[in-house]
């Protein structure tokens, strides 16, 4: 059964899924031209549903990674219905990413920048050590668990603002549930270019999706987002 929270939401979900898409249609007709998105509307709007049904409670608006849930629902759905037109993985993957990052990279550098100090910021990692804390108490079952890190070098001897470990994935622990074992590691590898967009480094050398015990997350902002010194966490 669809949660209430996510029931409301549904519509919204979708609306979302589609503006992303026409967003991105002219890279789908070079990518993948023999799939046609105004006749794929009814199969993605089926597999939509069935994926908002499956979605974890994680805490609604005050919900941390609420959003991320309902984002990749629709990235999911969309994986589901191409994967099953026959594309290859690695096509399905690309066009998968596009989507997902397509309403941020119509923003300009400088607003990307901004979410990206934004998140860097002392206030938003004391927030999130305080999240990280809470995360450990699980009391949503379908949600993330993790744990901060402070500062350092990563497995590549990169120095680093801050980390955080996944000791528990809600996105493994969904697609576990629904079968969209394909689509997981998919999912993973938008983080990079995610956080590129928005001037913030990520590296991680492992994840919970390739069978290690955590995934290993490590945050730096890039010198071209820091405007100046006070504005970096080092």
């Amino acid at each position: 059964m669809t949660h209430p929270y996510y029931q409301q939401r549904a519509p919204l979900i979708a609306e979302q899924l589609n503006a992303n898409l026409a967003l991105v249609a002219d890279e789908f007709a070079r990518a993948a031209p023999q799939v046609d998105l105004e006749q794929i509307r009814p199969a993605l709007a089926d597999e939509l549903a069935d994926v908002i049904a499956a979605l974890p409670w994680v805490g609604g608006e005050q919900g941390r990674m609420t959003a991320y849930f309902e984002q990749n629902a629709g990235i999911i759905a969309l994986g589901r219905v191409l994967l099953g037109q026959g594309l290859e993985r690695s096509v399905v993957a690309h066009l998968l990413t596009r989507t997902f990052l397509a309403p941020l990279t119509q923003l300009d550098e400088e607003t990307r920048f901004a979410m990206g100090r934004d998140f860097m910021a002392n206030a938003s990692i004391k927030r999130l050590h305080e999240l990280a804390e809470k995360s450990r108490e699980r009391e949503n079952p379908g949600d993330f668990v993790y744990t901060m890190v402070d500062a350092g070098a990563d497995d590549t001897g990169h120095a680093f603002d801050f980390g955080i470990d996944y000791h528990e994935c809600g996105f493994c622990k969904l697609c576990a549930r629904t079968g969209d074992d394909a689509i997981l590691p998919m999912i993973c590898n938008m983080d990079e270019e995610s956080y590129a967009l928005r001037g913030v480094r990520l590296t991680r050398t492992q994840t919970l999706a390739s069978g290690a015990s955590h995934c290993n997350f490590r945050y730096s902002l890039l010198p071209e987002a820091a405007k100046d010194a006070g504005q970096s966490n080092k």
